[in-house]
């Protein structure tokens, strides 16, 4: 496993646990090539079809910490039943959540490839059928790693940490320096914006050279682009709007509350301050709404941030309830639902119990009631559309097949 590879797991590791009942060692080791996305965000999913029974032998604990939960919101029953206009898919037993959406309601699912579960790809599932989107079809860039992707109006656009020399070879043990530069084969390495059209066809791609490393990347209906990351040397969240030509176009200030949450996050993680340098995120999520591209901070008990293209931000306070931090987000037309998973105890960096929903008021700030999805995990849930929730799971025969929740 190159140095590169382990940073990644060392890092992401405990985002791993909080999206399985597995243990990392499952996605670390698997292959020392491509770094896995940011993110949020890769996750093991149910591996039902790997290790047979695995769901009836460790199911998941309910949340003990219930208090101002239970005994304040109401909670509301929410059936699901088989959604046929939606295809089906075959799956692989290793998928990324959460399952991202664009905004209309168009759900993407990220999964690693067996075997060796080191090649990601992105499918979009509609009535009219599966759409791919994958780098094979990039041609133009080597040696390439997908750090993370987002279902935009017009496509997907994808993440890429690679090269535009196709001379790496074989990879080699030692890790790129700080500038990208690939110290075994000098070859220069940078960050790329691929783009998909919404029939998975390759548009081209675009360097970006923002003075951080970036994880995450969105995009605005405009073309412009929403790129967040963290400042090794500075040891902070960064956020910059970049140009259609992968410019930067300008640097947003992150908000101080922000800043102050990843530092302590890294004293609790990493040790004490200064042991190591990070380079990438404990887990973000960006999503549209109205406009405006959200950040949810996974982990955190922060606001929810919205991202306008000229700039400005605005923060929606969804206080966490007592005992729960942010997990992920969806939003609807007048309502979010937000996924909330109680704090990790002392000692532990993640928890490992399903996490749970609530409609939240955006506007008032406030959280409304609590839903109990029946037949389907939380984790599951993916998209909100006509006022209904889509989730997915895996059918008898190992399809990934979608499910409609009817929201009272």
């Amino acid at each position: 496993m190159n140095s590169r590879h382990w940073n990644y797991c060392r890092d992401r590791g405990a985002l791993a646990l909080s999206r399985s009942r597995f243990s990392r060692t499952l996605l670390c080791p698997l292959k020392a090539g491509p770094m896995r996305r940011a993110v949020s965000s890769i996750a093991l999913a149910v591996l039902l079809s790997v290790v047979p029974n695995l769901g009836a032998q460790h199911k998941p604990k309910q949340p003990t910490s219930d208090k101002g939960v239970r005994d304040v919101l109401r909670a509301v029953e929410v059936p699901f039943k088989e959604e046929p206009s939606l295809s089906g898919l075959a799956a692989s037993p290793v998928l990324s959540y959460p399952i991202q959406c664009n905004s209309e309601g168009v759900p993407f699912v990220g999964m690693l490839n067996p075997p060796d579960f080191d090649e990601e790809e992105v499918y979009s599932i509609t009535s009219k059928g599966v759409r791919k989107f994958s780098l094979d079809t990039v041609n133009d860039l080597f040696d390439k790693e997908i750090l993370d992707y987002y279902p935009a109006q017009s496509g997907v656009i994808f993440l890429v940490f690679g090269s535009e020399e196709g001379q790496l070879g074989a990879r080699a043990s030692s890790p790129p320096s700080a500038n990208g530069e690939d110290t075994a084969h000098h070859v220069q390495r940078g960050y790329y914006i691929a783009k998909f059209d919404a029939d998975g066809s390759y548009k081209g791609r675009v360097r970006i050279e923002p003075s951080f490393t970036p994880s995450k990347i969105a995009e605005f209906d405009s073309g412009l682009f929403l790129a967040y990351g963290v400042d090794a040397d500075a040891r902070r969240p960064e956020l910059a709007l970049i140009n259609p030509d992968g410019s930067v176009l300008r640097y947003l200030d992150p908000d101080p509350s922000l800043s102050n949450w990843y530092k302590s996050y890294l004293n609790s993680t990493l040790g004490r301050p200064g042991d190591s340098k990070p380079t990438v995120l404990p887990g973000g999520q960006m999503v549209p709404y109205l406009g405006r591209l959200l950040l949810v901070q996974q982990g955190s008990k922060l606001p929810i941030f919205g991202i306008r293209e000229n700039g400005e931000v605005q923060q929606f306070k969804t206080p966490a309830p007592e005992g729960y931090v942010l997990e992920s987000l969806i939003p609807a037309q007048n309502r979010w639902y937000v996924r909330y998973r109680t704090e990790a105890k002392p000692g532990t960096q993640v928890s490992r119990e399903q996490p749970v929903l609530f409609v939240v008021d955006p506007d008032a700030g406030r959280l409304l009631e609590r839903l109990k999805p029946q037949g389907v995990s939380t984790d599951e849930i993916a998209c909100s559309r006509n006022g209904d929730l889509i989730a997915f799971r895996r059918d008898d025969k190992g399809r990934f097949v979608a499910i409609l929740g009817q929201v009272q």
